[in-house]
């Protein structure tokens, strides 16, 4: 009887954090590739739908640039404020880390330019 107390107990206390765990993803992902250059190019043209669950951009492992993201709507800088992904890591975004951004993505290659690898839901 004891036990079951102490697990009604501890089920008690996790309730809050049960009722918000994110639900499972459902529906397509769409993985594109594009190609930032010498000027500020579109990630995704205009904030992403209000239903996406999640944004992930990687700059190749072996890329030749380092590529530079805006978030903010702007257009992308090789500096501050825009955020530098040097050859082989990535940045994601979701729900599940805060939010996912409700504004276009722009980027710009440091120099020549590079693919990036966009997936999303």
């Amino acid at each position: 009887m004891m036990h079951r107390l102490r697990f009604a107990a501890v089920l008690g206390l996790l309730a809050p954090v049960l009722a918000h765990a994110q639900p499972a993803p459902s529906g397509a992902l769409v993985q594109i590739a594009v190609t930032c250059g010498a000027s500020s190019t579109a990630v995704l043209s205009g904030p992403p739908p209000s239903a996406t669950k999640f944004i992930l951009i990687q700059n190749p492992p072996g890329a030749a640039a380092t590529v530079w993201l805006n978030f903010a709507g702007a257009a992308a800088t090789t500096a501050a404020p825009s955020i530098g992904l040097a050859a082989g890591q990535q940045i994601t975004w979701s729900p599940a880390f805060g939010f996912v951004p409700g504004t276009a993505i722009a980027c710009i290659a440091a120099s020549g330019s590079q693919a990036i690898s966009v997936l999303y839901q």
